[in-house]
């Protein structure tokens, strides 16, 4: 059988496996055979293959065909997995079974009955290891159930399940778990399906958490339970947290919700995720009815537990539910009637973009007052579209014709959004509406008939607004297609903006011409162009270069890629604005392009400037660039341009080779390339994003590339970032669907950004690379409410540069490198995340370089562990999170204080650099290793108790005045104090031989005159070296407890050469004092000996005479640690 088991899972996910604390080393499979006739499973029956059940070891049980009926189980019985291979069986009595972590070819937790066989458990279950359900028979349960475990279906573990239908990897068939009442699962199981079903009956079911984990490949619709893989019944499902969909590689595949869904009076939130892999609607498919409350689908997570692409979702159900309905994304299709009273339909697309699309006979909105398009989502009406087929794997919906679909009085508001109507093959369609709004941006209206881009048949469409046609100042559209006017037909019976002098209308154009309006055709192309530029007030179409002086137009259509010339002293007027290239790009060079007192709007793609013909753009109202590209060259003159610059689609691009344009610019969508410096007083801010974007919306991702400047570019412009969502329904919103910036690579050298950074939404600087030593450097105040995102490159906050975002900043990603420093000023208490990478190093300049918050490192192991440098002696007092491992480098000469507490589980190594760090919080509750292989470490506060040790490294020093609450093992130099003081652990403390234990003597007052190390635990000297830093004349009377032991436990082993009661000697002053040492001292009664304490005792001046041996041992290593370790601390 092949699946996969939660050890080798968990093994797989770096997940220790840790046992129940029952023996398991015999633990096997049993085989029942009811040899004893009883029927009874116990620890007394001899009913397994002539033995009795016994509960330890904790086994698992095979029910074959011989003894098959119903087994009666009064007792608990503990049992690590079920196997069903043959037989109809049944388990009931007063008993339960619970499961446990033991051995067995199933693996624990696990359930399997084999195809064809129905398996029935009345009894009670309850399992904290989990339950997995495979094998493609039918398991029945009746008895109350108590499920815990949380298996880890995502390799970071994020996403867990107590129950699982299926595998978490691999196709593994997992038939059906049947569920008799609705007291078998509590409302606190969290349960994944992979390739089964769970089946709840007309059960009222009410679900922590479900997540599809999509193990199935595409399979054919099951029309008998009206599903694909998933939840079955005629009851009603209740999930009170999120339903998940991750996304994987490998399989194609269809997940359902046949059941009714109940959504709880609030928002139900729905999370779908694709990888290489995707079912685009078919991802999860509701086909119950959804009711009481409102729906929202955001992106989901992928196998890695990441954020990736995004797939759709199917409403075939006739829902309900009179709340919103949010759908973020993906291909989403609507075949059922819904009683939501608004839909939205938004964000970057997933593999088949990203759509709301009503569909089949009854797909309709005949409540939602309001319908919006935004940030690229698109709204469809698809008479012409079916749903599945024979085989396929969503149910059989075939295409209808419905002219009735939406609200007569609904609006539908576009903003950077699309509306497509499409009419069912060779039929007449129509569909009626409230208002068209346009509020914003590029937009595009399709009216088709049949199939394909351009339509066919002998049908037609006829799309009809009841109201007004409102077209935002700065919105453009593109209403088409070829056939529009004729058998596309699109009407307002209200107002619509009105047409300049010669009927076409503004900012609007169709697939290949500029638009009029008339009564009997609605929207149709214009004709009547003149084809040179001597009539003026004219609409003029060209194909071919032409060189002209003086000219005054209205618009101009060209049809191939040319140059139009205008002379020298020469002035192209274009009193509409519009510049449509409707096919190839077309070159305005030499003279001046004028626009007037209306914006320049440019459909297509259009290059202002040539080599040796500079080309001047006038205008009070600016630029927009509705679609296609905008090459403003190094021989374009925007000087006078006023008015904003406006890069509206999400394929457009503007890029500005030329730095006489001083106005703002509005990147909506799309990308802005500046291709040169930036620089002067007074330049108009960038802003990159739409504000309207709500919350829980995601919008396009607007790009600011500056790397084409090149190195040594500067930019003095302010940047706005203003993109609408800061996270995804409290998920941290991944930097890929964020506002870009695009640095020049690292290694090709370095710009400075010196205007200021306002982030209303979060932004994501990805480019730079680690390589080099060029940067990105920042110089000014960077403010808002969001945060700075850094996944790879290297960036500088320089000394003037002021941090006041209260988002603060994520550095580093996964398989990146990125080096970050900040050395300017920050205010507030925002959070610094920094993720483990391939090298990634935070450095800091003082105090106040770093945003107040706490320090999270995350998504490190090992190798991957970032480094946080200080790079002068400083103080933080942030608190630091390790919820991965991490690295501190502090250069020689420097002493790095953190004073806030250490927090998390991660691994703290002190790596490279010589300096000392000093912890000194009392309120630390870290529980990871920490490693000291460079440098001093100073223990100045308390560190939590742990099992997890504090290692000194060969060239590592332990000191400190703290406390420290875990073992110690020392290879390098223990030296307490951070002048004399007393280093207390709570815990072992093991010397390795050629370590050292190094005091300072300044007087005989403990932690003030000496340092000692106070240790509650055991004690291993290893033959470690000690060396003395005498700075005083110590006498015969005084006593030195440099090591204290608590309890009776007597220290193991010595000093390196230093028996008990050996002299020890060291030099002050030119003068050597000898004295002795022991290993039975006191501290409690100051008595050398009766204890378990080291002291040093009865120091007399030394004679002229020779030492003894071990007095010129540790004289020599005295004299070495005051060559080497002048006082430190």
């Amino acid at each position: 059988m092949i699946f996969r088991s939660r050890a080798t899972l968990l093994a797989s996910l770096g997940i220790a496996v840790v046992s129940l604390g029952i023996g398991d080393a015999h633990a096997a499979d049993l085989t029942w055979d009811n040899g004893s006739g009883d029927f009874l499973w116990n620890t007394s029956s001899l009913n397994w293959t002539g033995a009795a059940w016994v509960n330890a070891p904790i086994n698992g049980a095979i029910f074959g065909a011989t003894g098959a009926g119903t087994v009666s189980v009064a007792s608990p019985v503990v049992v690590d997995s079920l196997n069903v291979t043959g037989g109809a069986y049944s388990f009931n009595g007063g008993g339960s079974l619970i499961f446990g972590a033991g051995s067995s070819t199933q693996t624990t937790g696990v359930v399997n009955v084999a195809s064809g066989l129905t398996t029935q458990i009345s009894i009670p279950i309850t399992s904290t290891v989990g339950f997995q359900k495979i094998g493609a028979g039918v398991l029945e349960l009746s008895g109350a159930g108590n499920f815990s475990g949380g298996i880890p279906l995502t390799s970071n573990g994020n996403l867990r399940a107590d129950v699982i239908v299926g595998g978490t990897t691999g196709n593994i068939a997992a038939g059906t778990l049947r569920l008799l009442n609705s007291s078998v699962l509590p409302s606190s199981t969290r349960v994944s399906i992979a390739n089964g079903y769970l089946d709840i009956g007309s059960n009222n079911l009410t679900l922590s958490q479900l997540t599809f984990v999509n193990q199935t490949s595409s399979a054919a619709w099951n029309t008998t339970l009206n599903a694909n893989n998933g939840v079955v019944g005629s009851g009603t499902l209740r999930v009170l947290g999120d339903i998940n969909v991750i996304g994987v590689t490998g399989n194609n595949f269809g997940n359902s919700i046949a059941a009714n869904l109940d959504l709880g009076g609030g928002t139900q939130l729905v999370r779908v995720g694709v990888s290489s892999s995707f079912g685009l609607n078919t991802a999860l498919m509701f086909t119950g009815s959804l009711s009481n409350g409102s729906l929202l689908k955001m992106p989901g997570y992928t196998f890695a537990g990441t954020y990736g692409s995004i797939d759709g979702i199917s409403l075939f159900g006739n829902n309900t539910y009179t709340g919103s309905t949010v759908l973020n994304s993906g291909t989403n299709v609507i075949t059922g009637t819904n009683a939501t009273t608004s839909l939205k339909i938004a964000g970057i697309g997933g593999p088949g973009g990203s759509q709301a699309i009503l569909q089949g006979a009854n797909g309709s909105l005949q409540s939602a007052t309001r319908i919006q398009a935004f940030a690229a989502g698109t709204f469809v009406i698809d008479n012409n579209a079916a749903s599945g087929a024979s085989g396929n794997n969503a149910p059989n919906i075939p295409a209808a014709q419905n002219n009735d679909r939406i609200r007569d009085d609904a609006t539908i508001e576009l903003r950077d959004g699309n509306l497509i109507y499409r009419g069912l093959l060779n039929a007449t369609a129509s569909e009626t509406f409230g208002a068209l709004t346009v509020s914003g941006g590029h937009n595009v209206v399709n009216i088709i008939t049949g199939a394909g881009a351009a339509g066919s048949g002998t049908g037609s469409a006829t799309l009809t607004v009841n109201g007004n046609l409102t077209l935002a100042p700065r919105a453009t559209m593109v209403i088409g297609n070829t056939s529009l006017g004729g058998v596309s037909k699109l009407f307002v019976n209200g107002t619509l903006p009105a047409a300049d002098s010669t009927g076409i209308l503004p900012r609007m154009v169709g697939t290949n011409d500029f638009l009029t309006y008339n009564a009997a055709t609605g929207f149709t192309p214009f004709t009547a162009y003149a084809t040179d530029f001597s009539t003026p007030g004219t609409n003029v179409t060209r194909a071919a270069a032409s060189t002209i002086g003086n000219a005054n137009i209205n618009a101009l259509k060209t049809t191939a890629t040319f140059t139009t010339t205008i002379g020298t002293g020469n002035t192209l007027s274009v009193a509409s604005g519009m510049l449509f290239s409707q096919s190839g790009t077309h070159t305005l060079a030499g003279g001046t392009v004028a626009f007037g007192a209306t914006p320049g709007v440019l459909f297509g793609s259009t290059t202002f400037g040539a080599t040796g013909f500079p080309t001047a753009i006038t205008g009070t109202q600016g630029i927009i660039v509705a679609n296609g590209t905008a090459n403003f060259t190094t021989n374009a003159n925007l000087s006078g341009l006023t008015g904003p610059l406006t890069v509206s689609s999400n394929g457009a691009t503007a890029t500005l080779a030329t730095s006489t344009f001083t106005g703002p610019i509005d990147v909506r969508a799309g990308t802005l390339n500046l291709n040169t410096s930036q620089t002067g007083a007074g330049l108009g801010a960038i802003t990159l994003g739409v504000a309207q974007n709500d919350s829980n919306l995601l919008g396009t991702v607007p790009t600011l590339s500056f790397s084409g400047a090149g190195a040594n570019a500067t930019f003095d412009r302010p940047l706005i970032v203003d993109n609408g969502a800061q996270n995804l329904a409290g998920d941290a919103l991944p930097f890929s669907m964020m506002a870009r910036l695009t640095p020049l690579s690292n290694t090709t050298g370095s710009q400075t950004w010196n205007g200021n950074i306002t982030l209303n939404s979060p932004v994501n600087l990805q480019g730079g690379g680690g390589g080099g030593t060029g940067a990105t450097n920042f110089t000014g105040t960077i403010s808002g409410s969001s945060a700075f995102f850094i996944p790879n490159g290297r960036v500088s906050f320089t000394s003037t540069s002021v941090l006041s975002n209260a988002g603060g900043f994520t550095l580093g990603n996964s398989g990146n490198t990125m080096i970050a420093d900040f050395q300017g000023t920050a205010t507030g208490n925002a959070p610094l995340t920094i993720n483990g990478g391939n090298n990634n190093v935070v450095s800091y300049g003082s105090a106040t370089s770093l945003p107040g918050g706490t320090i999270t490192v995350q998504n490190a192991s090992g190798s991957t562990a970032p480094t946080l440098t200080p790079t002068s002696s400083s103080t933080l007092g942030n608190t630091i999170q390790l919820n991965g491992d991490a690295n501190a480098n502090v250069a020689s000469g420097l002493s790095a204080t953190w004073a806030g507490p250490l927090q998390g589980t991660g691994t703290l190594n002190k790596n490279t650099g010589t300096g000392t760090l000093a912890l000194t919080s009392n309120a630390s509750t870290h529980t990871g290793a920490i490693n000291v292989n460079a440098g001093t470490l100073l223990v100045n506060g308390t560190l939590a108790t742990s099992t997890s040790a504090l290692t000194v490294g060969a060239a590592g020093t332990l000191g400190g005045s703290g406390i420290i609450n875990r073992p110690v093992n020392v290879s390098g130099t223990v030296s307490p104090g951070s002048s004399p003081g007393i280093l207390t652990v709570n815990g072992n403390v093991g010397f390795s031989a050629g370590s050292t234990f190094f005091a300072e003597l300044t007087s005989n007052l403990v932690g003030v005159g000496y340092d000692q190390l106070a240790v509650n635990g055991t004690v291993g000297l290893g033959s470690a070296n000690l060396a003395l830093n005498l700075t005083f004349a110590p006498t015969a009377t005084q006593s030195f407890f440099l090591l204290t032991n608590d309890g009776t436990d007597a220290i193991t082993g010595t000093f390196n050469g230093l028996t008990e009661g050996a002299p020890v000697s060291a030099t002050f002053s030119g003068t050597t004092y000898t004295g002795r040492i022991s290993y039975l001292g006191n501290s409690t009664t100051n008595a050398t000996s009766g204890g378990n304490d080291v002291v040093l005792y009865n120091f007399t001046a030394a004679s002229s005479t020779a030492p003894e041996p071990g007095t010129l041992v540790l004289l020599t290593l005295g004299t070495l640690g005051l060559l080497i370790a002048p006082r430190r601390k």
